[in-house]
């Protein structure tokens, strides 16, 4: 018994290995494995991120004052027990997939020469626009002044510091109205 598990899980093995080839035969290959027992490892391949994404913000206050900005982190500090328990991982996972989403609509736009006021339209009326919108009016400091809320997402080129970072997208200045519970409960009513 031993020897036929050592056999069938070295075939596995093998076939596994063979199977991260991108070759055209073995890609055939791939649909006759209805119960994808094949993996397909691409963990730095076929389009590797080659930049690192920046999202920061700062507030108009009601003197009409700007504050400086301010970043939030798009990654979080691992620890050793993260490789066991990390539950950080999906909040950040969904962040960086919503930055890298409007950072391809900005590109998708640019690539077609659309007119800069289209381009700024078609971004901010998209879902991931407002999802990232969303993020940011409910991250950082809470206070009574803050009228207003501008972000900018920038990107940088890893460990290349010789370049300076590229901004993306800078948003105009949305308002920030913290709501009293009696006026949430006037809405939902």
């Amino acid at each position: 018994m031993d020897v036929i598990a050592l056999l069938i899980f070295s075939g596995w093995l093998a076939i596994t290995i063979i199977g991260q080839s991108h070759d055209k035969r073995v890609t055939r290959l791939r649909r006759y494995d209805l119960f994808n027992l094949v993996p397909m490892w691409t963990f730095f391949a076929p389009n590797p991120g080659q930049n690192d994404y920046h999202l920061i913000y700062r507030d108009q206050l009601d003197d009409r004052t700007v504050t400086d900005w301010t970043e939030i982190p798009l990654t979080h500090r691992r620890t050793a027990y993260s490789s066991l328990w990390n539950a950080a991982k999906r909040d950040t996972k969904v962040l960086a997939d919503i930055v890298s989403a409007v950072a391809s609509q900005v590109q998708y736009h640019q690539e077609r020469e659309t007119p800069i006021d289209v381009i700024g339209d078609a971004v901010m009326l998209s879902t991931p626009y407002l999802l990232l919108l969303n993020i940011v009016l409910s991250r950082g400091e809470t206070s009574e002044r803050i009228t207003h809320r501008q972000f900018l997402l920038a990107q940088s080129h890893g460990f290349n510091t010789d370049r300076m970072p590229e901004i993306i997208l800078c948003s105009p200045f949305h308002p920030v109205r913290v709501a009293q519970p009696t006026e949430v409960l006037k809405h939902a009513a």
